[in-house]
């Protein structure tokens, strides 16, 4: 597996500096598009993330509501 490394690195250098430039700026701009697709995929997991939480603690809340008035209500007769 290194040797592989250590022939492809020679390969890309042999076609000197400017082509070698050429090639990292393609590979930066066909990396643009997967880049943007995954931040937009990251924000909708972020979203539903923080959704299912909020209602996880609002039902917990709730829970906590309907036992206080319990309690009140016990408390009073």
């Amino acid at each position: 597996m290194l040797n592989d490394v250590i022939l492809n690195y020679r390969t890309v250098i042999s076609f000197g500096e400017k082509n070698v430039q050429f090639i990292l700026e393609k590979y930066d701009d066909l990396l643009i598009e997967p880049h943007r697709q995954a931040v937009k995929a990251a924000h909708k997991s972020g979203l539903f993330f923080a959704y299912s939480q909020a209602i996880r603690f609002a039902y917990i809340a709730l829970v906590f509501w309907v036992a206080a008035q319990l309690a009140h209500a016990k408390s009073l007769n």
